[in-house]
């Protein structure tokens, strides 16, 4: 066999096997039950019946980002940055994850970070999901040196709250005429 007709079935081999791989990955990830990842449409409630409304995304790799409004603050802060962080499942229909937040003052100081863990289910369907979301902050040491790494264990974080999560998957919607 000439290199030419070797290098013609090798190069298609690697290929499929790449895609193989690929996939075992992306399935070992998902596991059994609905697909987490998409974007979602959520509704967070806190324990006083305050109502936020967050734009959230799970990403296929694990990875999560978020959009939200400015419930999140302790009152004495400005803003909060898009949150960044991590989900993983925990079970055929359930799943949690981990995003942190960097918290400014009204002048756009940083003055702390927000960590919220949260535990959810699907809610009946692959398009609704439910559950609770913990919600803890820690605050940058008034000193010129600025904030702890939040991933610091030893960082301290302040207790915080629990409050409700409900969600709906958005879908695509056609363009009206």
């Amino acid at each position: 066999m000439s290199n030419m007709n070797w290098k013609c079935l090798i190069l298609p081999a690697v290929a499929i096997l790449a895609l193989v791989y690929a996939g075992s990955v992306s399935s070992a990830h998902q596991g059994e039950g609905y697909q987490p990842a998409g974007a979602w449409g959520w509704t967070i409630t806190s324990p006083t019946g305050s109502v936020a409304p967050a734009l959230v995304t799970l990403h296929h790799n694990g990875t999560v980002s978020v959009s939200t409004a400015s419930m999140f603050n302790t009152g004495d802060d400005g803003k909060l940055s898009p949150g960044h962080g991590v989900w993983e499942r925990t079970g055929p229909m359930t799943f949690g994850g981990t995003t942190l937040y960097m918290r400014f003052d009204f002048s756009g100081k940083l003055v702390g970070f927000l960590r919220a863990r949260t535990a959810l289910n699907f809610a009946g369907d692959p398009d609704h999901i439910e559950g609770v979301m913990y919600q803890e902050n820690a605050s940058c040491a008034d000193s010129l040196s600025g904030c702890e790494d939040p991933l610091s264990p030893d960082l301290v974080w302040t207790r915080g709250r629990f409050v409700q999560v409900s969600g709906t998957r958005i879908h695509t919607l056609e363009v009206p005429e």
